[in-house]
């Protein structure tokens, strides 16, 4: 702090605890994991304490905006359509979907698929042609096969992580 940096970048939770006593007004650009529940941050919209960045889990909190980002893409959207591998096991990221859903004014179906394979897709590729959603947001464990499946129904889509893409549109 000597040095009188205008901005100080770091990797992980450690740093930005031990960093934060002494950088007063001195901006923290980080990278964290969960920065809600380890208390590093009140909020994701407004971390506050001149601490900003990214982060690989930001908790359960990112379903919410990540719905957001997906309706003003698509304002038409009424429908929307998770999915993913074995839904049943992640009751809190489906109920925060189902709820961040509800308050968008949205209705929301859960399609589970057992393991990423071709006929599990085919399944799931008849089921949203059923359904008619408006849009898909990944839950988790399907991998690069939903981008295409969401492709090829002209389907707006939003992912959780970066090996697939963001936002589909």
């Amino acid at each position: 702090m000597r040095l009188t940096p205008d901005v100080i970048f770091v990797a992980g939770n450690l740093l930005v605890r031990a960093f934060r006593p002494w950088t007063g007004p001195t901006p923290i650009v980080a990278t964290l994991a969960d920065p809600l529940a380890t208390g590093l941050v009140e909020s994701l919209a407004r971390p506050g304490g001149y601490l900003t960045g990214v982060s690989s889990d930001a908790g359960i909190e990112i379903w919410g905006k990540r719905l957001q980002l997906l309706k003003e893409a698509v304002p038409s959207m009424a429908k929307l359509a998770y999915v993913g591998t074995q839904l049943e096991r992640i009751g809190a990221t489906r109920h925060a979907i189902e709820s961040a859903a509800r308050q968008l004014g949205l209705s929301v179906m859960g399609v589970s698929v057992e393991e990423p394979s071709p006929e599990e897709y085919r399944r799931l590729s008849a089921a949203l042609v059923e359904q008619t959603p408006h849009a898909i947001v990944l839950a988790g464990g399907l991998g690069a096969g939903i981008v295409q499946l969401a492709a090829n129904q002209r389907l707006p889509a939003i992912y959780p992580a970066a090996s697939t893409p963001t936002l589909v549109v």
